[in-house]
């Protein structure tokens, strides 16, 4: 009852304070005060500000950074002494402890490599003067070892060689002969026109009965032997070109049968080289962390020299040098055709505070035409990469993601106020519509 007497008093106390305020005060606050509200109106439509337009972004490269993952369960030996680290091309970083020596992988991998097998026997030497520590390499380490010796082997058979060459000393020397005997088979001819030109003589001679029987006779016997000669001659002759002939197709075969052997060898050699490339490529995939290119390399995990790692586990995330970066961005329908290409866009990311390292500049790329969960993917370049407003070199991470405030066509400050108003309302009623279907599905 006290309580209720004292707000009576309170109520009529501030009536008493308000009934003596001259009316006009109380019309020049109401004056003052709607003639600022119509200044700030008139100003918010006279005076235009840039568009600005708020967005989730994240900073994405061309060439992505990497995680290198153990391939198998065991303990790593890392090959780098700090991280980060900038480590060249083909850097080992780490290997896993397996029963081969790196060092002699690596060495039979260039040789293997960089010397023609095929072309110099000097491979040979140094696999054989070399004792390699290969482990599960050995097996196919060795038949590529004796699948090389066989086609050196077969290369410098003197057999085949000598068969060849003996060869083909036969043919030459009859071809002599041949030769020889054509050139006789020529003379005899020859001669065999003049003892028949002697015959005719000798016949008229003996004819007119001044030469004698014995005479004529001896001139008919000596046509005989010519042309007795000549035949035997050709005979001969062609049992030298047959003899010829089967040589030629004894060293064909020979020939043949030698390159046949050797190209059997040699592919052979091209198997097992390949084979034993193909099995040191799985133990490097295997047991080995490089770099196949310039690259930063960090930790991916707590890791040292001596640990124990399990298959699957991430160990070292690498960033290229050299990568061109670009920002993506996801836009709401919204607002979306103030977006145009070449618009000013500032980014701001969550892994560098913009108040202490600025923004990166951009501008837009590309536009998608169709949404993707409803949103428009926008594609951002950054003319000056990561190198910021405030003059830092921003490094590189997996996830760099933070805003993208893109900078519209110019409008009227109370549009911007108002679309500031509709942004900060629209969550809560999508939020109180959500709750509705929620209880309206619940009633149902």
């Amino acid at each position: 009852m006290e309580q209720n007497n004292q707000e009576i008093r309170q109520t009529e106390e501030l009536r008493d304070i308000i009934s003596k305020i001259p009316n006009n005060f109380s019309k020049i606050i109401l004056i003052g005060i709607l003639s600022l509200l119509i200044i700030m109106i008139v100003l918010g439509i006279v005076i235009k500000v840039p568009g600005q337009i708020d967005i989730p972004a994240k900073i994405t490269s061309n060439d992505p950074p990497v995680i290198l993952r153990s391939h198998m369960t065991g303990k790593i030996a890392l090959a780098i002494d700090s991280f980060p680290s900038y480590c060249v091309k083909n850097s080992i970083i780490g290997t896993i402890t397996n029963p081969a020596s790196t060092n002699d992988v690596y060495f039979l991998k260039s040789l293997l490599e960089k010397t023609d097998i095929y072309a110099s026997e000097v491979i040979i030497d140094s696999l054989f003067d070399k004792d390699l520590t290969l482990g599960r390499l050995e097996d196919p380490y060795t038949v590529f070892r004796e699948k090389l010796q066989a086609y050196y082997a077969l290369k410098a058979n003197s057999t085949y060689y000598y068969q060849i060459e003996y060869t083909n000393q036969i043919i030459k020397n009859k071809e002599n002969v041949l030769k020889q005997r054509n050139i006789i088979k020529n003379n005899t001819e020859l001669e065999n026109g003049i003892l028949n030109k002697k015959l005719k003589t000798d016949s008229l001679l003996y004819k007119k009965k001044v030469i004698l029987t014995d005479e004529l006779n001896n001139s008919f016997l000596e046509k005989i032997g010519s042309q007795n000669q000549i035949a035997n001659l050709k005979i001969e002759i062609a049992n030298l070109s047959q003899e010829i002939q089967k040589l030629k197709m004894d060293l064909n075969k020979l020939q043949i049968d030698f390159h046949r052997e050797l190209r059997n060898a040699r592919f052979a050699v091209v198997e097992s080289h390949q084979n034993l490339l193909s099995n040191i490529q799985v133990w490097e995939d295997n047991y080995v962390f490089i770099t196949h290119r310039n690259a930063h390399v960090e930790l991916a995990n707590i890791i040292s020299t001596g640990d124990f790692v399990t298959e699957g586990q991430p160990l070292f995330h690498l960033v290229f040098n050299g990568s061109n970066y670009y920002c993506i961005a996801t836009l709401p329908p919204y607002g979306a055709g103030e977006v145009k290409l070449n618009q000013a866009v500032n980014i701001k990311l969550d892994l560098y505070p913009y108040q202490e390292y600025g923004f990166l500049e951009g501008k837009v790329l590309s536009i998608t035409r169709n949404t993707i969960d409803d949103y428009y993917l926008v594609q951002i370049t950054l003319p000056n990469g990561l190198h910021s407003s405030n003059g830092f070199e921003l490094l590189f991470a997996e996830s760099m993601t933070g805003s993208a405030e893109i900078i519209t066509e110019n409008k009227r400050l109370i549009e911007v106020i108002l679309y500031k108003l509709m942004n900060a309302v629209k969550p809560n009623k999508m939020k109180a519509d959500e709750k509705k279907s929620k209880q309206v599905s619940v009633g149902k």
